[in-house]
């Protein structure tokens, strides 16, 4: 594998899930050669893909986090190998607003235009995920699909 670091290696573009094109076509093992951090989406719209410390979750659309069998295709990921190049610690973070006022705060000092990967460590009482259901042939387009399915 010629995979070289700071390289994003996007399996479809999000175009491709506007437009309803919901077939996996990498499985979840093949993907894990390219990074071991990202996001993306399973065969037929089948929940969050969530990649974290090289380890792929399977968020569905019931809230349920599963490892998915490195069989599952993937029809759109976006993932890396995450090596952190700053740092920012906070503390005392006590809501979601203040945590993405201060992930904005430091992506706008950094320059917009680029693509980031932000983990965030920390001990939380709660974890609220947000996830699609499975869509079903004949596929609708992805704005019609999340008005009612998520």
């Amino acid at each position: 594998m010629n995979t070289t670091k700071r390289t994003l290696y996007q399996a479809a573009l999000l175009q491709s899930l506007v437009l309803d094109h919901y077939e996996g076509f990498i499985p979840v093992r093949d993907l894990m050669g390219h990074g071991d951090f990202g996001i993306g989406t399973f065969d037929s719209l089948d929940g969050e893909l969530v990649m974290v410390d090289g380890q792929v979750y399977q968020v569905n659309g019931r809230g349920e986090v599963k490892k998915p069998e490195g069989n599952v295709k993937v029809p759109f990921a976006d993932v890396f190998f995450f090596e952190p190049d700053r740092e920012l610690p906070l503390e005392h973070i006590s809501s979601l607003a203040k945590l993405r006022g201060e992930a904005d705060d430091f992506i706008n000092r950094w320059g917009k235009n680029y693509f980031y990967g932000i983990r965030i460590r920390g001990t939380f009482e709660k974890m609220y995920t947000r996830s699609e259901k499975a869509q079903q042939k004949p596929y609708r387009r992805l704005d019609e699909a999340m008005k009612t399915d998520q």
